[in-house]
């Protein structure tokens, strides 16, 4: 008698992963495939050039991870029955959305799964008879493996420029956007924003009408077809959850497993920590996976509380520091490496200036600009957008369907060489737009690192920058943002503080660019920035990066072994409480400056031709002026006026 083997991956980082039939005909669409190649990491590797992981094994990493997490808490927890019992309620009127009649639509779906028995389902212990607990460990695991479903090439170093094309008036000429920017960005904004109930980040949205299209694709079968769909509609409820609002009885289910999928310590985070420290060569980027998973459980918010979490315990609490304190060394030697930021920003501002071009005809009408589009229209520079940009419920074609899965690294950077080698590019005296393209696509084509320094790489040279930002800020005139009634307050103990003008700085840059806000705001903030900064100057330009990071969020809980209450881990773990005071003492802001005129054949000047140590001064006083005089502005119309 033949035994069906479960199907399963060898994996760099977590070994062999087992997977389900129908997470191979999901894995198996070229929708899917085309995450093989899409990196991890934008352009990490021309810093670290063994750093090619994609996001297809990221998936798989998150969905096996977000596996073990479920079934550990669930196996030992003492809260795991109530948790299952409710579980099934809730699920039925998720389930519910797509049929009419759910019980007939179960029976079905129940008669197929013992027709076409599933060895990995069998591995679990779960049995047809036991379709709930099936539909609840499939439907997390479909939300894992696709939660990157969405993404453009280069994953999140790209997501905030597509994000700010979409949003109104952000184009740098005047008049805002075009038809072209309508027509292109209709499904972006139709998106909720942010400060919404519901509100997906862009590779959520993109991926969930990705999936939708692999459903369609791939599961002819009638039952089949139901199945995946009760699947589907239950993990996109876990992958988008709503905020700011009383939990109804479904988002108590959908909240704690959205925390597997995002949380403090999830299974996204679990992998890519591990598996980008790895491809880093960051041997001190490590920690205790199998400590916490052996450790997760079920607990209640609060005694009597419908809602459940999913926590490590305090018996994994060398597990959960070791993992925050890799993280924070992920993030400060290889994420935030200046090179490896310079290099994503070229990419960015070379994406970005070529969209502008593209999709702004009318304001680009030079022949130079026209060369470039006409490359840009051969290469089907469209197919980034071109899959979502339908109107209502319509389906998009199979020509842009299959256009879009090419739309990966390989592709772009094949569009971007080819824009490199236009002759009007090439020339000596370029106007600034293009200038500015030519430099970003050096950087990123041929790693012309000359053409972007950067202002600073040591948190020395930082030093000088932000006490020029301390001076600025110790004026008069900003004195009530620092005050007790004003919004800076809390940073007004740093003032004057020479030794403490870093935390400052990061502190001002943090509240007016980081609070809450997505990467499009911060790159829109960024770009006006620039474009003060860089007022009068022809031989060179500027630009800014800064990305909010936040190394332990705080607060924090685990479960505790004995009790089960919620315990504070800052109280467990002091190292992993002052991660965020460390972080508040390094580079948070990157600049760099980019030489305007092509200077091949004068060779080598003398001396320091851009005047680093005068251009750190130089920014930082003038960041402050322009970011605490706005800030100003908005405080005083704030206020109530005096009658």
């Amino acid at each position: 008698m033949s035994v069906n083997k479960v199907d399963i991956i060898r994996d760099a980082v977590h070994g062999y992963i087992p997977y389900s039939n129908l997470e191979k005909e999901f894995m198996s669409h070229p929708l899917f495939q085309r995450l093989q190649y899409v990196g991890q990491n934008g352009l990490a590797y021309m810093t670290y050039p063994s750093n090619r992981t994609s996001r297809f094994a990221h998936c798989l990493g998150t969905m096996h991870v977000g596996t073990q997490m479920l079934r550990c808490a669930i196996s030992a927890s003492g809260y795991a029955g109530a948790f299952l019992r409710d579980s099934k309620q809730r699920l039925r009127g998720l389930v519910t959305r797509p049929f009419e009649r759910v019980e007939r639509h179960l029976r079905d779906i129940e008669a197929w799964l013992r027709k076409n028995p599933d060895p990995f389902y069998q591995s679990l212990g779960l049995t047809p008879e036991r379709i709930w607990p099936i539909i609840l460990v499939q439907s997390l695991r479909l939300a894992c493996i696709a939660h990157d479903l969405g993404h453009p090439p280069f994953g999140h170093t790209l997501e905030p420029v597509l994000e700010y094309h979409a949003g109104p008036g952000q184009c740098p000429h005047e008049g805002g956007h075009g038809k072209s920017y309508d027509r292109a960005f209709r499904f972006l904004r139709g998106r909720p924003r942010a400060g919404s109930p519901v509100s997906p980040a862009l590779h959520e949205s993109c991926g969930a009408v990705l999936a939708h299209q692999v459903f369609a694709d791939v599961f002819r079968g009638v039952f089949e077809k139901k199945f995946f769909e009760a699947c589907l509609s239950v993990a996109a409820g876990i992958v988008v959850t709503r905020h700011g609002e009383p939990l109804t009885e479904e988002d108590a289910l959908l909240a704690p497993l959205h925390e597997i999928v995002s949380g403090a310590v999830d299974a996204d985070r679990a992998d890519y920590v591990l598996r980008d420290g790895a491809a880093f060569g960051l041997e001190a980027v490590n920690y205790d996976l199998p400590r916490i998973l052996g450790n997760m459980r079920v607990g209640r918010e609060r005694r009597n509380s419908h809602r459940f979490l999913f926590r490590p315990t305090t018996q994994a609490t060398s597990g959960v520091e070791g993992f925050f304190q890799a993280r924070y060394r992920l993030w400060r030697w290889a994420i935030y490496h200046q090179s490896v930021v310079r290099a994503n920003v070229a990419l960015q501002r070379a994406v970005s200036a070529l969209l502008d071009i593209y999709l702004n005809p009318g304001s680009y009408p030079a022949a130079s600009y026209r060369s470039i589009r006409k490359v840009l229209d051969q290469e089907g520079f469209d197919r980034l957008w071109s899959v979502f940009s339908r109107r209502g419920g319509q389906t998009a074609s199979r020509e842009k369907i299959s256009a879009f899965c090419y739309c990966d690294d390989a592709w772009l950077m094949g569009v971007l060489r080819k824009v490199s080698l236009v002759p009007s590019i090439m020339k000596r005296r370029l106007p600034q737009p293009l200038a500015l393209l030519r430099a970003y696509l050096g950087v990123v084509c041929r790693r012309e690192t000359g053409l972007m320094q950067a202002l600073w790489k040591r948190i020395e040279q930082y030093r000088e920058f932000t006490w020029a930002f301390g001076r600025r800020a110790k004026a008069r005139c900003f004195c009530p943002l620092f005050k007790e009634s004003g919004p800076l307050s809390a940073l007004g103990p740093l003032l004057g503080d020479q030794n403490r003008s870093v935390e400052l700085c990061n502190g001002v840059l943090s509240q007016i660019l980081g609070p809450e806000a997505e990467g499009k705001r911060i790159l829109a903030e960024l770009r006006k920035l620039e474009r003060r900064v860089n007022e009068g100057q022809d031989e060179k330009a500027i630009c800014l990066d800064f990305h909010e990071f936040k190394p332990y969020p705080e607060p924090f809980t685990v479960c505790d072994e004995k009790s089960g209450e919620l315990k504070n881990f800052a109280e467990l773990s002091p190292s992993t409480a002052s991660l965020n005071r460390a972080w508040s003492g390094e580079i948070q802001l990157h600049a760099f400056v980019t030489l305007l005129r092509d200077r091949t054949g004068e060779g080598e000047p003398e001396g320091d031709p851009l005047k680093l140590p005068n251009e750190r001064a130089r920014l930082g006083s003038m960041l402050a002026g322009i970011l605490l005089k706005q800030k100003l502005e908005d405080f005083k119309k704030s206020q109530p006026r005096r009658r």
